[in-house]
């Protein structure tokens, strides 16, 4: 592999290399980059995707200061993704989507003979769940600064400030991406509908997926006069303001007085215009939403993709939930019956017939005696003979409290099961239960 490498090397200072790539070493960039734009148009690819790939090569040619094929290095492209980041504010995702322009780009050099190696292969785009991570999302008295803010903003790209409030009200009530909202036309809108939906051509949303989006009703009445002063047949929203989308929420979100980087309980934040749809999706969770229906308003094929990643849990949220929980001091007795007035209690019931002692009375109708124990039941022959003894015959004596506590325990097990009023029942529960401690 070695000696390979020394053998290219040297062979590229003799100006002899292969025959196959030679002709093109001396041939600029962007002359490669026009067969590229042209490869991509002949296989019926869309426009505005041969524009955004194309565009971001060129960023990258211009930015790294290559010109001829000899000049791309892995080293200065990794530099200029960092400058990215760093001085212009994009994410991580972001200049993910510039490495797999430029890698797409080289590769098809290499298919066409036009380069023998890829000079990026050992560019890393980074660790996008991190950014994922720190992506925040906008409070409610936020959002209305934001949208003041906006409407009385200076023009950015050619949308008025009125025209970005309006996009950054549909952009919280759909989740639409900035790429998806630029393409929306007056047709994409069937306010009439019920409810009210926003529809998206599969070619260009994300997953490649035609959707219909659901409004609410007040951002559609909204709507309707915003749409109404629209040209039929023409963009919305214009122009290539979705190249610079952070930077134009940025700049509304300088004058309302919002930070783009914050630190809350819940760690720190990053707010941009993607953090739109991260709202929206954390809103239609508080909403009560379940997961099947976040992911399909959401777009998503994946529940992690939309829980893990977009979804936003606030400790006021939970700390809501966790005020919700019952305690112990709920499920506490009210009140804890004098064991002294507790058979007193118990006979005033509606339900019993007797003053407190086993009486006979005479049932109405045959003259016969009925007797009714202390809880109201009737006591039948059987029972008369289990509980019988011979006069002058007395129960074993025991300590008062065992004896007390035998003699319960026997009530409680005969008449427990049978006692049918709740009052009842919960007083001799609580009874027993002070007695015998």
């Amino acid at each position: 592999m070695l000696a390979k490498i020394v053998e290219r090397v040297e062979l590229e200072k003799a100006g002899i290399g292969d025959h196959r790539t030679t002709k093109f070493q001396k041939m600029p960039l962007r002359e490669h980059l026009q067969a590229w734009r042209e490869s991509l148009h002949a296989n019926n690819c869309e426009q505005e995707y041969i524009k955004l790939k194309t565009n971001r090569v060129t960023a990258i040619i211009e930015g790294c200061q290559f010109h001829f094929c000899k000049d791309m290095n892995a080293e200065f492209l990794e530099k200029f993704l960092h400058h990215l980041r760093t001085n212009q504010g994009m994410s991580t995702q972001t200049t993910k989507h510039y490495l797999q322009a430029a890698k797409q780009f080289v590769l098809w050099m290499i298919e066409n003979d036009r380069i023998d190696r890829n000079p990026f292969k050992t560019v890393k785009p980074g660790n996008v769940a991190i950014d994922a991570e720190r992506r925040g999302e906008y409070q409610n008295d936020e959002v209305t600064r934001l949208l003041v803010a906006a409407e009385a903003g200076k023009p950015f790209r050619g949308l008025c400030g009125s025209d970005r409030a309006m996009l950054y009200r549909l952009a919280l009530g759909t989740g639409f991406r900035a790429s998806e909202l630029a393409i929306l036309k007056p047709e994409s809108f069937d306010l009439s509908a019920c409810p009210p939906v926003v529809h998206l051509q599969a070619r260009s949303s994300k997953n490649r997926q035609p959707a219909t989006q659901p409004i609410s009703i007040d951002l559609a009445n909204d709507l309707r006069p915003f749409l109404a002063a629209k040209p039929k047949g023409e963009l919305i929203w214009p122009g290539t303001w979705n190249e610079k989308a952070a930077k134009m929420i940025r700049r509304d979100m300088e004058a309302a007085g919002i930070p783009v980087e914050t630190t809350s309980p819940e760690g720190d934040e990053v707010r941009d215009f993607h953090a739109l749809r991260s709202t929206y999706i954390s809103n239609l969770i508080r909403s009560g939403a379940d997961t099947k229906q976040v992911m399909t308003l959401a777009r998503h094929s994946d529940p992690k993709l939309t829980m893990k990643r977009y979804a936003r849990t606030k400790l006021s949220d939970l700390a809501e939930k966790v005020n919700g929980l019952p305690t112990g001091k709920k499920f506490a007795p009210q009140f804890a019956p004098d064991s002294d007035n507790l058979m007193q209690t118990m006979t005033t019931d509606e339900d019993l017939n007797s003053s407190g002692n086993v009486d006979s009375i005479i049932s109405e109708g045959t003259g016969n005696p009925v007797k009714y124990d202390t809880c109201g039941d009737m006591v039948t022959a059987e029972d008369e003979n289990l509980e019988a003894r011979p006069a002058g015959v007395e129960p074993a004596t025991y300590g008062s409290e065992d004896r007390f506590c035998k003699f319960a325990n026997y009530l409680f097990c005969k008449y427990f099961r049978r006692i049918e009023s709740p009052r009842c029942t919960q007083c001799c529960t609580s009874f027993f239960a002070i007695r015998c401690q």
